[in-house]
């Protein structure tokens, strides 16, 4: 599933480049798994969220 949302947003990326000017960070997420990275990352280089304390346990309630 997140290689679709990868897939989806290049895809963003091409077709609507000026929405990623300011970006700094990508987030995709399935709402049970959740990868950050940036508009030059590569699929494989998103990497799952984790909690403010590096668990990756309940990410669904991360908090920045």
């Amino acid at each position: 599933m997140l290689q679709k949302l990868y897939r989806q947003l290049r895809n963003y990326m091409q077709e609507i480049p000026s929405m990623f000017i300011y970006n700094a960070i990508c987030v995709m997420s399935d709402q049970l798994t959740s990868k950050a990275g940036t508009i030059t990352s590569g699929e494989d280089r998103f990497m799952e969220w984790k909690t403010k304390d590096g668990n990756y346990e309940n990410t669904q309630y991360a908090l920045i």
